[in-house]
Formats: structure tokens, sequence, C-alpha cells
């Protein structure tokens, strides 16, 4: 009786907890007075707006002074945020040109990122893969918070987390990415040492590489 009472309430704990996020991720999807107030800004200020939500989403997430701790390392990460869906323009040029800047950094030792982008709107495989400017190496995967996407030769990452329409989708979200990317924790860092290695030769004198060499992307 005592191993089934003990199944029973394990059982019974794994279906409350799996009922109170669900009910959390559900209201986090539904439009609030944060998201109505984004939808009436511009552009950029929608994009203060949603960065300084999701700076104080990934340090409740403890993301500290832009390191993820992955298994036994950490992780140097980038925020982004696109204030519309991927297929605006106007919209996606915040986020289009996050990898150049990567490859003209100062230090090209602090390299080897793995970006985060927050879309307001939606994100497509498509676009992901246009983002990362190298369309049949990447590799995209899809989750329930969002896509994972790399491109293994040149070492390249980002995270999309799309339709944040609020605080509260943006933490449920990147909360799950994070579960992800720590179970693959291995892999994150070997493609984030790869692409260090890349752009510490490509910031050599005398090197010649670089824009799309490097592995850069546009959107």
């Amino acid at each position: 009786m005592g191993l089934f009472a003990s199944v029973d309430r394990a059982v019974r704990d794994y279906l409350n907890k799996a009922i109170v996020s669900y009910a959390q991720d559900y209201v986090a999807r539904q439009p609030n007075s944060e998201t109505e107030r984004w939808l009436l800004l511009p552009y950029r200020v929608r994009v203060k707006e949603m960065m300084a939500a999701l700076i104080r989403t990934a340090e409740w997430l403890n993301v500290k002074q832009h390191l993820l701790t992955l298994g036994s390392n950490a992780q140097p990460v980038q925020l982004h945020c696109v204030p519309d869906n991927f297929s605006i323009p106007e919209s996606k040029k915040f986020a289009a040109y996050i990898f150049d800047d990567e490859v003209s950094a100062k230090n090209p030792a602090d390299a080897g990122k793995l970006h985060i982008v927050a879309s307001f709107g939606v994100v497509t495989d498509l676009q992901i893969r246009r983002h990362l400017g190298n369309f049949e190496a990447a590799e995209v995967y899809s989750a329930p918070w969002g896509f994972y996407a790399a491109v293994p030769a040149s070492g390249m990452q980002c995270v999309y987390l799309p339709r944040c329409i609020n605080s509260l989708v943006m933490q449920s979200r990147l909360s799950g990415a994070i579960s992800w990317l720590a179970e693959r924790a291995p892999e994150i860092t070997r493609l984030a040492m790869r692409r260090s290695q890349i752009l510490r030769l490509a910031s050599e004198p005398g090197n010649t590489l670089r824009g799309r060499k490097t592995g850069m992307g546009r959107a």
C-alpha cells in the first residue's frame, strides 16, 4: 500500500504542476495592459520597452552580466528585440546585423556568443535561415517556446522567442529555452568555442576573412 500511495502522490503532484504551468502559460499568452501599451508605441520606443522587460526577465532567470550558466560553463549571451514580425523590414532591421557586430567586436576573445532574439511578432523557419545568412548549412530546431538555430561550420547560434507580446510571455518562453539549452550544454559550448576561434583568426593582422566568410548573416 505504501508503494501505491507514493506513486499516487507523485502522479498527483506531477498533474498539479502541469496544470499550474499550463494555466500560467495560457494566461501569459493573453493580451494584457502591457500588450496594449506596446501596440500603441512606435517601433523604437517599443524596442526599448521590450529590451527593459527582457533584461529583467533574463536577470530573474540568473543570466548575470551577459552570462548564462550551462552545465559547468558560463556561456556569453547577447539580448535583442524585434518590435513586430520578422517579415516586416522596418521591424527586423533591429536584429539584422547582430552577427556582423560580433565579427567587428574590438575584443574577439569575447565572441562566441549565443544570441537571444525576442520578437513581438512571428518568426518562421525560412526567415531564420535568411537571418543566419547560410540557408543550406543552418540547422533550425523548433520547440514550444520558439526556435534554436545554428550554423555548425561557423559556430553561429541564436535563440528566437516569437510572439513575446508582454513580459509574462517573455518569461515563459525564455525559461523554456534555458531549460532546453541546459540539456544540450556540451554542444552549445562546443559551437561557442568554434565561433570564438574563427573570429579570432579573422581579426588577425593581414587576414582578409570578412563578411560571410566568417559566418555573418543578415535578415
